[in-house]
Parts: structure tokens; C-alpha cells; sequence
């Protein structure tokens, strides 16, 4: 077997298929993916805090928050946010697209649109946080209702804050055409460093005194040069 130092010029003096195999790759990665609709993300965040500030008003802040993401992600929830928003797409649609997250250490959520339109990624996550702030609004109104009404209930309420509005995004997302051509090229000069590899690992051919020294172990008594081809008279 070659040492390195004998493998890596011999890799080199074959660079051509290294280039070969990249471009081939390189060529079908863009095939591939030439025909894929690119991906837009939008976001939106909340962030909740209990008034009074108190621990324990605080976790129970988190643990509202952390229930209200099945709530969110629901057809009807979706279909209202739409509607309040004066959007005609589809709910289904919008459901499908659409994600909730629920940062518990930083007590956010975060309300993310992947869609294949930008503008309409960016207007379903704004519609579902509004709708989403307007219900808590509405929550607490009910329960400083309940206080007017009964002194003794503790007036504690969770004040949701819009940190984050979606805007459309002007750039599709990183995993496109571009990334996916140039890790297919990337793998394809791989593949080509390894086919080198093997036809040099499986060539037996002696070329050198070196390499009568090295494999065969016996001395060299004479060296026959190469007269080249024979012309007939």
C-alpha cells in the first residue's frame, strides 16, 4: 500500500476526476432541487408577565402560557384569528403552516409561519397573535368584572406584550437551490478522492527501483531502458 507522501501526488496527477465527479454531482444536486418551491418563515413573539409581580404568579404566568399553545394551533382558533384579521386564506391552510413554541426561561412564545408567499406567512402570524392578545384581554377583563363584583377575589391578572411583529421576509429560507448544489458538488470531489484511492490501492504494477525495493525485497542486478516501438524495415 502507498505511503501518504507517495499517495497525495498521485492524487493530484488525477485531479481531473476529482473535478469530473464534483461537477456531476453538482449538476444533479441542481436538478434536483430546481424544481423545489422556496420556503419563507415569518415570527412573531409574546411574552407574558403576572401583575402584582409575584413568584408564584410568575410560574403560574408560564404554566397559562405553556397551555395555550394547543389552543393556538387549533383549526377554529385559526379560522377566527383569519376572520378578525379581514383575511380570506384558507384555515386549513394556515394550520398546516403554522407553529407554536413556548419558551419557558424566557416565558415567550413564539408564533412562526412557514409558507411559500412571504406576505401571507407574515399576515397569518400577526393575525394569530392578535387574536391571541385580544384573548387574553378578554380574559382579564372578565376577571376585573369578577373583582368589582366580589372584593375578596385576588386580582391577579397575565399581561401579554407583543415583543415581535412578523414582517415579510425578503430572503427564502438557507436550506435552497444554492446550499444543496454546493454540498452535492462538495460530496461528489469526495467521492472522486475516493475512487483515486482505490485504483491506485489496487494497482500492482511496479514502476520504480522504489518500488522493487519496497515489495519484491531483492536487489536490482540491471536495468533494461525501453527501446519504444519497433519499426519494421
Amino acid at each position: 500500500m502507498m505511503r501518504l507522501e507517495e499517495l497525495l501526488p498521485e492524487i493530484l496527477r488525477r485531479w481531473w476526476i476529482v473535478v469530473l465527479a464534483a461537477l456531476v454531482a453538482g449538476s444533479v444536486g441542481y436538478i434536483l432541487t430546481s424544481d423545489e418551491t422556496e420556503q419563507y418563515t415569518a415570527s412573531s413573539r409574546i411574552a407574558a408577565n403576572a401583575e402584582p409581580a409575584d413568584y408564584w404568579l410568575d410560574l403560574y404566568a408560564k404554566n397559562r402560557l405553556a397551555a395555550y399553545e394547543p389552543l393556538i394551533n387549533n383549526y377554529t382558533f385559526v379560522q377566527e384569528s383569519l376572520v378578525e384579521a379581514g383575511l380570506t386564506y384558507d384555515p386549513s391552510h394556515a394550520q398546516q403552516v403554522l407553529q407554536v413554541a413556548h419558551d419557558a426561561g424566557r416565558n415567550t412564545l413564539t408564533i412562526t409561519v412557514i409558507d411559500t408567499n412571504p406576505v401571507r406567512a407574515a399576515e397569518i402570524a400577526n393575525a394569530v397573535q392578535a387574536a391571541f392578545l385580544r384573548l387574553n384581554e378578554d380574559q382579564n377583563a372578565s376577571l376585573i368584572a369578577r373583582v368589582e363584583r366580589d372584593p375578596d377575589v385576588f386580582a391577579s391578572r397575565i399581561v401579554l406584550t407583543a415583543l415581535e411583529t412578523a414582517n415579510p421576509p425578503t430572503e427564502p429560507n438557507g436550506s435552497g437551490n444554492r446550499t444543496t448544489t454546493v454540498a452535492a458538488a462538495l460530496l461528489g470531489a469526495i467521492a472522486g478522492g475516493v475512487v483515486i484511492f482505490l485504483l491506485l490501492y489496487r494497482d500492482d504494477t511496479l514502476r520504480s527501483i522504489r518500488d522493487l525495493d519496497r515489495y519484491v525485497e531483492r536487489p536490482v542486478l540491471a536495468i533494461v531502458p525501453s527501446a519504444g516501438p519497433m519499426v519494421e524495415r
